[in-house]
């Protein structure tokens, strides 16, 4: 489901979904649509946030590792992973697996540049 950034607010209030994908071209909204996220995971409890970066050297077991681990502090927490391409390493194998075995009490927030014509055609970004 595409939300637009002047949506997002109202769609937070209504509910919440176990994973989002953030993308586009536009800073501002770009960095405002995060920020309202990560706030909104914050009012809903989501207190814990482990941060990666997924470049082409990056470990996508560590997103199944992060899903699987109890916290210490909260029982709720963010996975963020940043795109800086804006597509997955590994063609997203490690995305949709996580999809398909959602764990509980974390919200996915991945974070991307603008997404290309070819990669919305990909398996991952359809899942």
């Amino acid at each position: 489901m595409q939300i637009y950034p002047e949506q997002l607010r109202n769609e937070l209030k209504a509910r919440q979904y176990p994973v989002y994908l953030v993308s586009g071209d536009e800073p501002l909204q770009h960095r405002e649509s995060v920020d309202m996220l990560r706030k909104a995971a914050d009012y809903y409890g989501y207190k814990e946030r482990d941060v990666y970066t997924a470049d082409a050297n990056f470990n996508w077991n560590l997103l199944r590792l992060a899903a699987s681990e109890l916290s210490l502090f909260s029982e709720k927490k963010v996975i963020e992973v940043h795109l800086p391409t804006g597509k997955p390493s590994d063609k997203g194998v490690a995305l949709i697996h996580y999809c398909e075995h959602l764990p509980p009490d974390i919200i996915l927030l991945i974070i991307s540049g603008k997404i290309e014509a070819a990669t919305k055609k990909s398996k991952w970004y359809k899942h």
